[in-house]
């Protein structure tokens, strides 16, 4: 599967990366899916950042028009708090495999190497 943010993943806005990674991570649907796909902070890429309010919520619509695309269950564009500067962010696994699926292989590959 070709990762693609306008299909793939998780699109949101956030003023705090740090903050927002935790939420999802508590989150029972969102943390679902960072288990599942074995994921961490350094999946979670930005794409814009030092965006207005209204520039962030302008380019989350854009990226999520309608509800349940990618891991998206609501249209983007509402829902942030107030701020100065936003971070338009993405979430999903590199090359759009399972993390956990590579790293057996990783391992064996080692093992054979080292012997």
């Amino acid at each position: 599967m070709k990762l693609n943010p306008k299909k793939n993943g998780y699109i949101g806005i956030t003023r705090d990366l740090a903050k927002r990674w935790k939420a999802h991570c508590k989150d029972p649907y969102m943390g679902q899916k960072i288990k599942e796909y074995g994921l961490g902070f350094g999946d979670m890429r930005i794409l814009k950042e030092g965006l207005s309010k209204l520039e962030a919520y302008r380019l989350e619509k854009e990226y999520r028009p309608k509800p349940d695309i990618g891991w998206n269950r609501k249209s983007g564009g509402g829902g942030i708090e107030e701020g100065q500067s936003y971070y338009l962010y993405h979430i999903a696994p590199r090359r759009g495999i399972k993390h956990f699926v590579i790293w057996p292989v990783v391992i064996v590959l080692a093992i054979i190497l080292l012997v």
